[in-house]
């Protein structure tokens, strides 16, 4: 899968992650806390992603980012 690339990277919210990775906003936080999505960091109360991380881990086939993480 080829991801869109977006000049000087930024955060982006769960909808564009699911966007990105083609799935749910759900499975989205269900990657994360199975640790097989970079995590998210916190803005307040917000949550972001950053877009060149998911960008990275969409190119690089989606390989989880724990050790402990399932495939």
């Amino acid at each position: 899968m080829t991801s869109t690339r977006m000049p000087g990277g930024g955060l982006v919210d769960v909808r564009e992650v699911a966007r990105l990775a083609s799935c749910s906003t759900r499975h989205v936080f269900r990657l994360v806390e199975r640790g097989l999505i970079p995590a998210p960091v916190k803005v307040g109360r917000l949550t972001r992603f950053k877009r060149d991380e998911i960008e990275r881990w969409i190119d690089g086939g989606c390989r989880p980012v724990r050790a402990g993480g399932r495939a």
